[in-house]
């Protein structure tokens, strides 16, 4: 039984699913046409921006369509602390690098290399981060996941998985 792991074979079942083909799955994403047909013969794989558009547009879960295992996903973002994955800026590996030295009882290795992360790739300026980082040592884990709750609440545009 085919396990549709691959972008172009959920692609395919989802345009099979859905009666859609090259070209009207083209139109109603915005993408051309030929750039379809290179999806599903997978010589090219779809840029994150192509791949939550037409995820949104065909409703369905575009880590799923990324070929993303779902069980093993979340058995890997369950691992995490919250509040060290959102100090990650979502990066999964980059958490678990951070998660790995703070069980390793290593939270100066661990701030240290958040610290370096964030900076690297965030425009956000490191001031208000360590300020956030600071509080959320104070806290403990339900308290923390409270924390990003509110803040994705307040600031949704700077929590999405569009960037």
């Amino acid at each position: 039984m085919n396990q549709l792991s691959t972008f172009a074979e959920r692609l395919k079942f989802v345009m099979d699913v859905k009666g859609l083909n090259n070209s009207s799955l083209a139109k109603i994403c915005g993408i051309n046409k030929s750039n379809i047909t290179r999806y599903l013969s997978g010589e090219y794989e779809a840029k994150k921006d192509v791949v939550y558009r037409m995820a949104a547009k065909l409703n369905v879960d575009p880590q799923w369509l990324m070929g993303v295992n779902q069980e093993a996903l979340l058995d890997r973002v369950n691992s995490v602390d919250p509040f060290v994955l959102s100090m990650a800026d979502g990066n999964l590996e980059a958490a678990e690098k951070i998660q790995g030295l703070v069980d390793g009882n290593r939270p100066d290795e661990a701030a240290d290399l958040c610290k370096t992360y964030i900076a690297s790739s965030s425009e956000v300026e490191l001031p208000e981060i360590t300020l956030i980082a600071r509080a959320g040592k104070k806290m403990s884990p339900e308290r923390r996941a409270d924390m990003l709750k509110m803040l994705k609440i307040a600031f949704p545009e700077a929590f999405s998985d569009d960037d």
